[in-house]
C-alpha cells in the first residue's frame, strides 16, 4: 500500500513524499526522508508499515496522509 503524505502550506494542498511497505519510496519534497526519520524518532508515531495506524496519526488538519494508488 502506497502512501501519500501532504500538508496544507498558504491555503494550497502539497505533496511530501510517499512511504509503502514502512518505506520512503518518493521524496517529492526536499526533507521528507529526514522529517520522516525525526518522526519515527518520537513515542506517539507509528510504524511506518502500520498504514491504518498511520493513516490515523495524520488525518489532517495540516499535515494528511492518503492511500494513493499504485
Amino acid at each position: 500500500m502506497r502512501i501519500l503524505f501532504q500538508m496544507y502550506h498558504a491555503g494550497e494542498l502539497h505533496d511530501l513524499g510517499i512511504i509503502k511497505d514502512g518505506d520512503v519510496v518518493e521524496s517529492i519534497e526536499e526533507g521528507f526522508e529526514d522529517w520522516i526519520c525525526w518522526e519515527l524518532s518520537q513515542p506517539t508515531t507509528p510504524d511506518l508499515d502500520d498504514p491504518d495506524g498511520i493513516l490515523e496519526a495524520y488525518e489532517g488538519p495540516h499535515l494528511i496522509a492518503k492511500v494513493v494508488c499504485e
